[in-house]
């Protein structure tokens, strides 16, 4: 949190070891938010050629950012357009959640090998979702802009509003869709306030331990929702927190 949810290069060059074989990088991440600066993405780089690491980066979200930021992606630097294997989908640019259409982008060896694997899992994605995925190519790309416009002014509300509940603080996303509350001010545990929260307020979150021991004391809230839905939610999270403290 008080990295702003970034994978710093000399955090990564501590944690290779004679086993470590792939570096993964999500920028913008889900569920935090966080979003690497160009420096950030060079230092991995730089760590990834000097021990002979591939990357997967996934960049789902690279078109919803804020704030300035821009998004990097690592195959572009040198040296690392062989050794990254680059995962997208149009999910989140074009809103097709659902329509399951995704890809990845890396060299013919290891794309060759994905291939051996994925044509047992499924046969190929829908022939309409792939028709609605070059529709979404070839129309207009500003709209995703104008997506990320409406995004940007939900994202100030929800992180103001948080921050105005007692027993919480939310740091600002830079990326994606997704607040990342601190919730440790409450003093229960991310899975049971979660519970409280649908249970009692009908309200979903994600507790922050699913992604790991590090997420405990965190809670994700998506605010791809209605101004008016995240106000009463963000009310009911308040309720729930004044019972539990």
């Amino acid at each position: 949190e008080e990295k702003d949810f970034r994978m710093l290069p000399e955090d990564v060059k501590k944690a290779v070891t004679e086993k470590t074989k792939l570096i993964i990088i999500n920028s913008p991440c889900n569920p935090t938010g966080g979003v690497q600066l160009r420096e950030d993405i060079e230092g991995i780089a730089e760590t990834a050629r000097k021990h002979n690491l591939y990357v997967i980066s996934d960049e789902v979200y690279e078109k919803i950012i804020y704030d300035g930021m821009k998004h990097y992606s690592i195959a572009a630097f040198e040296g690392m357009r062989n050794r990254t294997v680059t995962i997208n989908s149009f999910s989140k640019t074009y809103a097709m959640t659902g329509w399951r259409i995704g890809y990845a982008i890396g060299d013919k060896e290891i794309i060759d090998q994905i291939v051996k694997m994925q044509q047992y899992t499924m046969v190929h994605a829908p022939a309409v979702s792939q028709r609605a995925a070059v529709a979404a190519l070839k129309g207009p790309q500003n709209l995703a802009e104008k997506m990320v416009e409406i995004f940007n002014k939900r994202r100030r509300f929800i992180i103001h509003r948080l921050n105005e509940i007692e027993g919480i603080h939310c740091t600002t996303p830079k990326g994606a869709f997704y607040a990342f509350p601190n919730i440790k001010g409450i003093g229960k545990p991310s899975k049971k306030f979660a519970q409280s929260l649908l249970q009692e307020e009908g309200v979903i979150t994600i507790p922050g331990s699913v992604f790991g021991s590090n997420g405990e004391g965190y809670l994700r809230l998506s605010y791809a929702r209605k101004l008016n839905q995240l106000k009463e939610a963000c009310d009911r999270i308040e309720r729930t927190s004044k019972t539990m403290r």
